[in-house]
């Protein structure tokens, strides 16, 4: 769906005042704002806006070759196992009520995986594996509600340009309160393989994102969000995508609500950084390192009874 010149120019103007609002601040994560007509993979499409005057002011990164060459080479990552593929034998009958919201969205991912759409963009020589079945599978996985906000023909267009999905990482993260019910919200890394204007010519893109699920005849999916990761970007700007300067530079210099940096501990995807708390307390800053090399926070532990339990942290509402 083509944005009109109107919806664009307030786009851009928004944009543009998160922009102002950031330099003028004391900014220290990106700003996101949101294509409303925009979709990709059944998901709304964020776009990340970041301050680059922010690292020349701040410094808080001197980077290194080694630092730069992180941002610039994908991953070898493994995609996730398929547990639920599409099987074209089977198309058109129901699929079980799901009993675990992390298995519907394994079963959303695994049936659009060899699905393909690529429109009007080239790729390929020949069929692209299971072509547009799979769409029409994946969309009884969605919500009443996530269906009223996205007819299928919506649904199916925000998957345009794209010939193949890998489904790179899966993580649950702190529930959220949808119609004040609690519902699990999970992270997601995806590859795919997109086609050109050129022919013989396609290409790797990777995104992240959150989903959300609801209790509905067994769980359903209710809201997808995405937002494309940049190879360029963090190379040689937003010097603070890494576990520990984030930490460092959000809770400690910007909040004033950890003490200390104790330690940062590596368990390939995830960087854990373990802080002391201004009354000695421990903490522990859970991220996940995205193919493009940036950390992003998943959630927050404190230390308690002997175990890592599940907390969030209070910042002063001035600085959120």
């Amino acid at each position: 769906m083509k944005l009109s010149i109107k919806s664009g120019v307030l786009t851009f103007a928004a944009a543009l005042l998160l922009v102002v609002i950031n330099i003028a601040g004391f900014k220290l994560v990106p700003v996101f704002f949101k294509l409303e007509e925009k979709s990709v993979m059944g998901g709304g499409l964020e776009i990340d806006v970041y301050d680059e005057l922010d690292d020349n002011k701040n410094g808080y990164i001197k980077p290194d070759d080694n630092y730069i060459e992180r941002f610039l080479r994908p991953s070898s990552s493994k995609p996730m196992d398929k547990k639920y593929p599409f099987d074209m034998n089977k198309e058109g009958k129901e699929l079980l009520p799901f009993q675990k919201p992390y298995e519907v969205i394994r079963a959303y991912f695994d049936t659009i995986s060899d699905a393909s759409n690529l429109g009007m963009k080239k790729g390929g020589c020949g069929s692209i594996g299971f072509e547009k079945r799979p769409y029409a599978e994946a969309y009884k996985l969605m919500s009443g509600s996530f269906k009223k906000e996205m007819p299928y023909e919506k649904f199916l267009k925000s998957f345009e340009g794209i010939g193949h999905i890998n489904l790179l990482k899966l993580a649950d993260m702190p529930a959220v309160k949808i119609n004040n019910e609690v519902c699990p919200k999970y992270f997601v890394e995806i590859e795919t393989i997109e086609g050109s204007e050129i022919a013989g010519k396609t290409s790797f893109s990777y995104y992240y994102g959150y989903v959300t699920t609801v209790q509905e005849e067994g769980w359903k999916i209710d809201t997808i969000e995405i937002r494309p990761e940049d190879f360029l970007c963090h190379a040689y700007h937003g010097w603070w995508h890494d576990a520990g300067t984030l930490v460092d530079a959000l809770y400690i210099k910007k909040y004033g609500v950890i003490e200390k940096v104790l330690g940062v501990e590596e368990d390939d995807p995830y960087r854990n950084v373990i802080a002391k708390g201004k009354a000695g307390r421990q903490y522990r800053f859970q991220f996940i390192r995205l193919t493009n090399g940036a950390d992003i926070e998943l959630r927050q532990y404190v230390f308690a009874d002997g175990k890592w339990v599940d907390t969030k942290i209070d910042v002063p509402k001035q600085n959120q």
